[in-house]
């Protein structure tokens, strides 16, 4: 019997040395890369006998973690904020004017880091921030399509990289990320369009049953080759503009909400008629940052709620003229969406000065163009020929 008892307590020994070996043969895994592990059996663990499949009831995983969704009221830029879990994403960061604005929402939402900050694509109005946001946060990972800008505010983004020793991520085409008990899936990752919107990073947020998608600026063309199937909220593309918010994608998504981000009044008329009266004749209710400011949208898992009545289905106020803007006797000059436009007119009035862009946009409030009597290089931040753009 000794001898029996000898020969087993060998055996068991031999047996734990082997697996002490395999054990240091692998390297650890942060439990936060993991996405699921075979379970471990603890000391004293009965193993149950085996089942089929038939036999095992299904427990459905129910969310316990309430996230937000914040659309910071920038004017006519994009900046969102998302958050799940204690941990918070940043889609866009506005327009170069917008750093103020931007950095005392995030601090009074108690932000210090950021696990991923995503530029849906290079226009001004959507990186404008991006340089503030990497110098007075922390960022973990920098999400960014395909491609690059020839701009000066590109250049400061990238600026800003290299001062925190990153560098931008793009992200392979339907990659997820996880925030909290959140997803964050990315498509249209690729790049490559003349048109830059139509570079934009398209990103859909999922939370147990919740779903919400933003589409940056990306128009029609983009909108017919995404298969994410319905969402509750849709970050309306390109601040409501009729090139986007095709009636086939529309009809794809089903959104019982839908956010514009603009600001009135606006050079391009956002939002459009045509987007509105789409969203008015499916019942889609409008929230919007020109009417209601700062929009917060909770997460619960089981679906999206926010405080705040919907907004309205009234256009976009558009272009200025003499006769909507008497303080201004010549016809205002618009940029469009290209980062790069350069206006070398001379002035043709009476040279203005003033003393900011806040002073400035009181009276020309979607800023000017080189060669407007109100132009001044010093306000001209991202040197792309319009001063204090929006």
């Amino acid at each position: 019997m000794r001898w029996k008892l000898w020969k087993v307590s060998g055996l068991m020994v031999s047996l734990l040395v082997f697996l002490s070996g395999c054990q240091n043969a692998v390297d650890p895994v942060p439990d936060e890369k993991v996405e699921a592990l075979e379970p471990v059996l603890e000391e004293n663990t009965v193993v149950a006998d085996s089942v089929e499949p038939d036999d095992v009831e299904e427990v459905p995983t129910q969310s316990t973690e309430v996230g937000k969704i914040h659309f910071i009221n920038t004017g006519n830029s994009d900046a969102i904020l998302i958050e799940n879990g204690g941990e918070f994403a940043m889609i866009d960061t506005g327009d170069t004017d917008d750093d103020a604005t931007v950095g005392a929402y995030l601090r009074q939402q108690g932000v210090t880091r950021l696990s991923y900050l995503i530029l849906t694509h290079y226009h001004a109005d959507h990186i404008g921030g991006a340089d503030t946001v990497l110098r007075d946060f922390e960022v973990e990972t920098t999400l960014v399509p395909n491609g690059d800008a020839n701009t000066n505010v590109y250049r400061e983004y990238i600026e800003a990289l290299s001062m925190k020793g990153l560098k931008p991520s793009v992200p392979l085409e339907g990659a997820t990320f996880h925030l909290g008990e959140a997803t964050l899936t990315l498509y249209n990752t690729s790049g490559g369009h003349s048109n830059e919107n139509n570079n934009s990073l398209v990103v859909l947020y999922e939370h147990g049953d919740d779903r919400a998608l933003f589409t940056g600026d990306a128009e029609a063309e983009i909108e017919q080759t995404l298969e994410v199937g319905t969402v509750e909220l849709l970050k309306v593309g390109h601040h409501g503009s009729k090139t986007s918010s095709s009636s086939s994608f529309i009809n794809q998504l089903r959104p019982k909400y839908a956010v514009i981000l603009t600001g009135q009044p606006n050079q391009y008329g956002h939002p459009h008629e045509e987007t509105l009266q789409l969203f008015a004749s499916k019942g889609i209710l409008v929230y919007r940052t020109d009417e209601q400011g700062h929009l917060v949208f909770q997460s619960t898992g089981h679906g999206f709620e926010i405080a705040l009545s919907p907004g309205s289905y009234t256009p976009g106020q558009g272009r200025l003229t003499p006769e909507t803007n008497p303080s201004n006797s010549q016809p205002p000059q618009y940029k469009d969406d290209n980062p790069n436009g350069i206006y070398d007119q001379e002035p043709t009035g009476q040279r203005e000065s003033y003393q900011n862009c806040t002073k400035l946009r009181e009276v020309h409030p979607d800023g000017v163009p080189k060669g407007h009597p109100a132009y001044e290089s010093k306000h001209d931040r991202d040197k792309d020929g319009w001063a204090c753009e929006r």
